[in-house]
């Protein structure tokens, strides 16, 4: 769900009255406080998910059922937006190697989808992921580093990346 509000000036953070992390918002101006009488164009984006980074190694499929059993899925990333919050996270829970997420690629069609279901709107991948019958790397890790999805074999372990909430 995307609020906007409209301020007549002010600081941005005090009109949308939160700090809080699990939230974001811009301030359409190139300054954080509007000067008046410059209109302000505020809004912000209610992040529903959590994501919960496990620094336990696993193979992708006891990662998922993991994160199946113990929270609402295993991480997916619907927009930039959503990948940067999750590095962000990855960050702040010190985790720099690459992760487990959400999404595998069908061993017949050779399409990629995220295993909740969501629509694949956003793709941000280190290498071509078509290329897909080359070898047996079926599942997907988010690198940290490269801040880029990689193809991986189902069967290596890495940690991994839940997610609570819608």
């Amino acid at each position: 769900m995307l609020n906007f509000l409209i301020a007549d000036s002010g600081n941005c953070e005090s009109v949308l009255g939160f700090t809080n992390l699990s939230r974001c918002y811009i301030c359409y101006s190139h300054l954080t406080r509007c000067p008046p009488p410059l209109v302000s164009f505020c809004f912000f984006l209610a992040v529903k998910r959590k994501f919960h980074a496990v620094n336990n190694p696993m193979t992708w499929l006891s990662a998922f059922q993991y994160c199946n059993s113990n929270n609402t899925g295993m991480a997916t990333m619907r927009s930039g937006r959503e990948e940067w919050h999750l590095l962000k996270h990855l960050n702040e829970t010190k985790i720099w190697e690459k992760v487990w997420i959400g999404m595998r690629s069908s061993m017949i069609f050779g399409h990629w989808f995220w295993m909740n279901d969501d629509p694949v709107t956003y793709q941000n991948w280190i290498n071509d992921p078509s290329k897909v019958f080359q070898n047996t790397r079926f599942c997907t890790s988010l690198d940290p580093n490269q801040k880029k999805w990689a193809k991986q074999d189902c069967a290596e372990r890495a940690p991994f990346v839940c997610y609570t909430g819608e």
